[in-house]
């Protein structure tokens, strides 16, 4: 029987609500399900939706889907347009200001949700990067925003992928007194000159199927079509 990772099991779509309003809702239920339900972040939810005033018209989206089934994803916000980090934690950038031009682009959002099986977690979370790092360079942005705890910064390090705090850590309530984490907000430098993708990314970027349907011709850009 094949196993899970052996044979190029993603698929990869990017898109915009505009273009695929089902398929944003449905990753926006398993936003729900993954940060309400599962990590207990204290956000509003929408019924069984979870979505924001950042799901605007000018958000993209990059999608990462096993057997038709999303299993991890993000939102994509370019910085000359509202953005989660600077509009509502503006606060955490004590050192740097956050950028405001359309070459940097904010990462919101940003998760996977498999079964409790650390071995696909492991999977699932490195696919989702080179789902994130493809889009980077298709975008050819200049720098990644991010808001996140510092589990995400170690995680990046471990992995020689520089990032750049705009502040230090500060403890946040995630909707409980006993769930609080240290979130920063911080840059991933993404230009070519300045960004060498990590082998492990590059060997999984090439097994990813995708879809970019933010392009005028709509053609496929499958594997053979993915640069290193």
């Amino acid at each position: 029987m094949e196993k899970f990772g052996e044979r190029k099991p993603f698929t990869v779509v990017y898109t915009t609500q505009r273009l695929s309003p089902l398929m944003i809702r449905n990753f926006m239920r398993f936003r729900k399900q993954l940060f309400i339900d599962r990590l207990g972040w204290d956000l509003k939810p929408d019924g069984d939706l979870e979505r924001d005033q950042f799901d605007h018209g000018h958000a993209e989206y990059g999608l990462l889907l096993h057997k038709g089934w999303i299993v991890g994803g993000f939102r994509a916000t370019p910085a000359d347009k509202p953005y989660l980090a600077r509009d509502v934690f503006s606060h955490l950038a004590t050192e740097r200001a956050l950028p405001t031009s359309g070459e940097y682009w904010e990462i919101s959002r940003f998760g996977v949700m498999t079964e409790e099986n650390p071995r696909l977690q492991r999977i699932v979370g490195v696919a989702n990067y080179a789902m994130l790092f493809e889009f980077a360079a298709r975008r050819k942005m200049r720098s990644l925003i991010a808001l996140a705890d510092l589990t995400y910064e170690r995680y990046l390090q471990r992995n020689q992928i520089a990032t750049i705090r705009c502040g230090a850590p500060q403890s946040h309530e995630m909707g409980h007194p006993d769930n609080k984490i240290d979130l920063i907000v911080g840059e991933i430098p993404v230009s070519p000159d300045r960004f060498q993708l990590p082998e492990k990314f590059a060997v999984m970027q090439k097994s990813l199927e995708i879809y970019d349907e933010t392009l005028e011709d709509g053609l496929v850009r499958g594997r053979e079509a993915v640069s290193a």
